[in-house]
This record gives structure tokens, sequence and C-alpha cells, in this order.
């Protein structure tokens, strides 16, 4: 049977004083809990809960019995705040969130993330930098907990393929210590064209800032933007994000 404290901590995982007490987070949903099935992290598994109207797949015998628990739909329901849950859950180990450290020599450019805090966006940010073969996220204090429940539905786990680094501390003296050799700010309303500028992705780092914000001030920062014929005020972050990722795909940088 599933515990009464097993139950209790699910409950204190959807907050994130939960996830730093017991250092683990939430998968929910099918196609999430799939892709967390591909990482080939199953042993990082606590344990996994089912409505007694799902079905695990096949490939769920990889998980010991010990570790699955089945309960009545109502019971389920009552266990997490999701409207319409599709009735699993996967209790697994938090990945550790590095600070301040710089993965040198492996990639030409890395994406900075300044105080993003809506979860969808994050998700969806961090889904695309796994789609394009990105192994690496740094965020500041203020972004969104890559590991919340929200951001992890939203990401598919991608979270759990790629490492994030949370930079804390004075952006331009963190990026100039580590030896990037140009810091570019993405801007709505100045700066040259991301298609136009050819080292935009050669030891680099790109940072972008919420909606509401933009982009803290930053030493020595070079603005750049998306052209937007169109004239509108802004493009959503996530949107933003994919665009300059998939320009480094198309310049074959990212293949």
């Amino acid at each position: 049977m599933l515990t009464k404290n097993n139950k209790n901590i699910i409950k204190s995982l959807y907050k994130p004083h939960g996830r730093k007490k017991y250092n683990l987070c939430i998968c929910e949903g099918v196609r999430c809990c799939e892709e967390y099935m591909f990482t080939e992290k199953v042993s990082d598994i606590e344990f996994v809960v089912k409505s007694d109207t799902f079905d695990f797949p096949d490939h769920y015998k990889l998980i010991p019995d010990e570790k699955k628990f089945s309960i009545k739909k109502d019971e389920f329901e009552k266990l997490t705040p999701t409207k319409n849950s599709q009735g699993l859950l996967l209790i697994v180990k938090k990945p550790e969130i590095s600070i301040n450290k710089f993965k040198t020599g492996t990639e030409n450019f890395i994406i900075v993330l300044d105080k993003i805090s809506d979860p969808g966006n994050m998700g969806t940010i961090i889904r695309t930098l796994k789609a394009a073969g990105l192994r690496s996220l740094y965020i500041t204090p203020g972004c969104a907990d890559p590991f919340s429940e929200k951001v992890i539905r939203s990401a598919l786990s991608a979270q759990f393929y790629i490492e994030i680094i949370k930079l804390d501390g004075d952006l331009y003296e963190l990026l100039n210590n580590a030896g990037i050799n140009k810091i570019w700010r993405t801007d709505c309303h100045q700066g040259d064209s991301l298609f136009e500028i050819p080292e935009l992705y050669n030891n680099s780092a790109i940072i972008f800032g919420s909606e509401a914000f933009g982009v803290s001030k930053i030493e020595n920062s070079i603005p750049v933007t998306i052209p937007m014929p169109g004239n509108s005020e802004s493009l959503n972050v996530a949107q933003a994000v994919t665009v300059f990722i998939f320009e480094a795909v198309r310049r074959t940088i990212l293949k």
C-alpha cells in the first residue's frame, strides 16, 4: 500500500521547500513519464504511483515491483493539484543544479536565462535546447525552478538530459572570468539582426530576459535583435530562444 508518509512526500514536492527537503521531484503525465523512462535513469526512480484506470506499458517492468503503487482514481486525484490528471506520477531524484560552473570547451556558445519566471516558458526553452542538441543551460536567480512539476511537464522531462547551471553573482564578471569572448543581450528594439552577425555563436553568451523587464544591465554586453517586420512590441521569450537556437542549427554550428 502507498503509505501516508509517501502521500505527504508527494504533496510536498509541489512546493520548493518539499523538493529541497527530500531532493526529489515529480514527473506527471503519460508523455512526461515516458520521456523520463528513455533517460536511462530508471535507478533514480524513488517510486511510481498510478491510478487503477491506467495500465503500465511493458517497459515499466524495468521498475522494481516494490516501487510501483496502484491506487483508486479518486484517491489519486487527491494527490495532485493537476486538473484532469492522466493518472501517472513518477517520483524521481532531483538532479543537482551546479553553481557558477562552466562547461568550457564543450559548446561554441551558451544560453543564459535571466529571471525567466514563467514555468511554461522555462519548460519550452529547456525542451528546445534538448531538441537542438545543447547539453547545458545557464540560469540566474529569479528563474523558475527547472525541476518544479510544471516546468518538467512543459519540458517533457528534457531537463533530465541536460545540465542546469545557476550563475549567482555579477554576470559580466562570471562570464569574463570564464573566458567568454562576447556577451550578447537580446533586445526587442535595438542591436544588429542575429541573422547578420557572423561571430554570434563564437565563444559567446546569449542572454535572454523576461518579457516584462528584459535583460539585466550587463557591462560591455552587445544588443542583438530578431527582425520583426510586423512591428510587434516583443516576441514570447521561448519563441525568441527557439529562433536563436535554430539559427545556430541552420549554420550547422549545432548538428
